[in-house]
């Protein structure tokens, strides 16, 4: 008998429902498969596909009978034609392109149907799921891909928008299979483009304007899920003049097994993701915008060549590595501390006891002592924090108030505890948090994570740090057809002001020549991606002024806003007269 003939026979009996008589049609297709030599590769194309074919239509016959009451005979059934799929779309060549892409959509969407009724199925059929979606990913192209990640994303509402996509549902598969196409979709993005991936942090540098990468950034921040009811994974501290935050990423969400810190001030953000090691997560989160780093580090750029500042280079300074200087200056401040912590427990509001130790140890008189301490309790009531926004729980004697934090949010594991304070240490300013002991002036101040200080952040983080400026163009086109022609004459011969204001507002296309003038001004953003800064601006869903406007980041310290008429929907509306 030939090949072919064996082959239909076989996949005759793959139809069947019979469970013995299915296992071995399995077994021999199976068999069939793995055999092809190279003479019979041109029978490669059509053997795969028409396997897959009949396996699909037989698998969906079943998952169609998921609603109603199953036997365990069905999962048995689902177990064997997985398999069997999953074994067809992992043997065969990829160069040949023997499974057609529909083909491959429809593994797709069928086992997302499967995942979608967890509580039908069992943890194997589960898994099987998963790897043949992998398998049929691997294999697709970036049109394919994003045709499906938008047919999934419809399937499940929820996870197309920011703040709920990032919130795991009860069934994890599907977001499993949906993160897996997206992360596909964005391997694409990294082919071809030299320093778009950092292999060192596995983050993901995409080549976007300034204006988006701001967008993103804060889109980020919100859609960053923690458990705020029990309060465990989230801190906030108020460091001098820097307020820091630290969120441990829940475990029903897609970041799990991820720490965020982020460093805010009225002029600066800056943003650290921490990958817990050995920890499951379902999300890679984007790296953040490499502009606040930029801007945090602006000092170094402020000394013009025409300043009077002579700078000296690193070659005139000769550096001495002696140790007994530095040992010497960490022994004072070891003593320094331990006086302070000592006068901090025996202030009981009397005047009259004066630290000996301190005055023998500094050579300070008693005034000079109480003459600092008024100065330090003038900057602490200038530091003071309401009541209803700091916090009162207590912390350890002796340890750092961010390490107490960490060792309940993170369950006392000291590895991802000295992980995240390894990046807390990356950040200046915010040493303070890894102390014990603190000066009256320098301790920082735990808060409380409520809605007053989450609408605070809210509002800082799209607080411009920039100067900011917004400048409309005025363009008046000549008409493009002879009743725009005939039009403008009868208009200009009434001579009225108010139709000659209507014809400019009316203009709905440019020259070459402003267009070219428009290119030199600045990028053309989108209207979403003003978070910052819009000038009025509406970014809502209603587009009343439009979809973009003309945008110049200018040295990340100055940016101006262009919008023109020809910009703005057509017709004449109040937003266009203002």
């Amino acid at each position: 008998r030939s090949q072919d003939d064996l082959f239909q026979e076989i996949l005759s009996f793959c139809s069947s429902r019979h469970i013995p008589t299915l296992h071995e049609a399995c077994r021999g297709l199976t068999a069939c498969l793995s055999s092809i030599s190279l003479e019979t590769q041109k029978q490669c194309k059509y053997w795969h596909q028409e396997a897959c074919l009949v396996i699909l239509v037989n698998l969906q016959s079943h998952v169609d009978k998921m609603g109603a009451a199953r036997e365990i005979e069905d999962n048995r059934i689902h177990a064997l034609l997985l398999s069997t799929l999953l074994h067809t779309i992992s043997t065969y060549t990829p160069k040949f392109h023997v499974i057609s892409d529909r083909t491959k959509a429809n593994i797709i969407i069928l086992c997302h149907q499967i995942c979608s009724l967890q509580s039908d199925s069992s943890p194997q059929i589960l898994l099987l799921s998963l790897q043949c979606v992998a398998t049929a990913v691997s294999y697709m192209g970036i049109d394919e891909l994003g045709n499906l990640v938008s047919v999934i994303a419809k399937r499940r509402p929820s996870l197309s928008h920011a703040r709920e996509g990032d919130k795991a549902p009860e069934n994890a598969f599907e977001s499993i299979i949906l993160d897996l196409l997206v992360q596909r979709c964005l391997s694409f993005s990294w082919k071809g483009r030299p320093g778009q991936r950092d292999g060192r942090d596995g983050s993901l540098i995409s080549n976007i304007s300034d204006i988006e990468a701001i967008a993103r950034d804060i889109e980020d921040i919100e859609s960053f899920q923690a458990d705020e009811y029990t309060g465990l994974s989230i801190g906030a501290w108020l460091c001098n003049d820097l307020l820091l935050v630290c969120r441990v990423a829940s475990d029903n969400s897609r970041h799990r097994g991820w720490v965020e810190i982020i460093q805010r001030s009225p002029s600066t953000r800056v943003r650290k993701l921490v990958r817990l090691s050995g920890s499951m997560s379902l999300a890679l989160p984007h790296a953040p915008s490499k502009l606040w780093e930029s801007v945090s580090n602006m000092g170094g750029d402020t000394l013009s060549s025409n300043s009077y500042v002579d700078l000296i280079s690193e070659d005139d300074i000769i550096f001495t590595a002696d140790p007994k200087p530095i040992a010497s200056a960490k022994e004072v401040m070891r003593k320094h501390r331990q006086v302070f912590r000592q006068r901090k427990r025996q202030q009981s509001g009397s005047n009259s006891i004066h630290s000996s130790s301190l005055r023998n140890f500094m050579g300070f008189l008693p005034d000079e002592i109480e003459l600092i301490s008024e100065a330090k309790r003038a900057t602490e009531r200038r530091r003071k924090v309401p009541s209803e926004v700091k916090s009162t729980a207590p912390h350890p004697e002796n340890v750092s108030i961010f390490r107490s934090f960490l060792h309940k949010a993170l369950c006392g594991k000291e590895k991802h505890i000295g992980e995240v304070e390894n990046v807390l240490h990356e950040l200046d300013g915010s040493i303070s948090l890894l102390d014990s002991v603190y000066d009256l002036s320098d301790e920082p101040q735990t808060l409380k994570w409520n809605p007053m200080l989450r609408r605070a952040l809210n509002v800082l983080d799209r607080t411009a740090f920039l100067q900011t400026h917004k400048i409309a163009l005025m363009f008046a086109a000549g008409p493009s057809s002879s009743a725009g022609i005939s039009r403008r004459r009868n208009e200009s011969s009434r001579g009225s002001e108010s139709s000659q204001d209507n014809w400019i507002l009316n203009v709905n296309a440019i020259s070459p020549l402003f267009s070219s003038f428009c290119k030199g001004l600045g990028t053309l953003t989108s209207l979403k991606h003003l978070r910052i800064f819009s000038g009025g601006l509406d970014t809502s869903d209603y587009f009343s002024d439009g979809e973009y406007a003309l945008c110049c980041l200018e040295n990340q310290r100055t940016m101006v806003l262009f919008h023109s008429v020809p910009l703005m929907p057509p017709g004449v509306t109040n937003r266009k007269r203002q």
